[in-house]
């Protein structure tokens, strides 16, 4: 998928996660009570991560650090194309100790963001662009741990805005992407 090899290839490495191989592991800090999320993968992948411990210059240098609420981000942004699929979707990931209703604002800001650079690869390609589609992911650790949470069912998402629907999610689990998508 062009779209996909263009966003990638416009993001500096610093902010970019390898991915090798059909699983993906998201993680937060060791003291974090949402350590780890597993991802399985059958589609292509590019993942940014913006770690809220480094500078927030580094992920927005323009805008201003001392503003309240300003600097707000999710801790993933990932890019899939799931196999056989014209479609883009961009998972907007958030870990959280609390519950997930906490994690809006970054996922508000993230959906801004990404679409940004949605439309930038979009400018750069010149090209016809896919469907895409934003997904945001809310995973805490006061998730509840319900039946068919590795392969959520459609419509799975509650709305945030008119363009963004979030699925609230337990940590420590493994996921299948795909699933996730629809």
């Amino acid at each position: 998928m062009k779209i996909l090899s263009t966003i990638e290839e416009i993001i500096i490495s610093d902010h970019k996660i390898p991915v090798r191989g059909e699983i993906l592991i998201l993680s937060e800090k060791k003291e974090s009570t949402c350590q780890t999320i597993s991802l399985t993968k059958s589609g292509r992948l590019v993942v940014l991560r913006f770690d809220q411990e480094e500078s927030v210059s580094g992920i927005f240098p323009f805008f201003n650090p001392n503003l309240a609420g300003l600097n707000k981000m999710c801790d993933y942004l990932l890019f899939y194309n799931p196999r056989l699929r014209d479609e883009l979707f961009v998972f907007l990931c958030d870990m959280k100790a609390e519950p997930a209703a906490k994690g809006f604002e970054q996922l508000r800001a993230a959906h801004i963001f990404a679409d940004f650079l949605v439309k930038t690869a979009a400018r750069q390609l010149k090209d016809r662009i896919p469907i895409i589609q934003y997904r945001g992911l809310v995973f805490s650790a006061k998730a509840s741990t319900g039946k068919g949470l590795t392969h959520p069912r459609n419509n799975a998402y509650k709305p945030i805005s008119n363009e963004l629907g979030y699925r609230p999610l337990p940590c420590k689990c493994s996921y299948n992407l795909s699933a996730l998508c629809y």
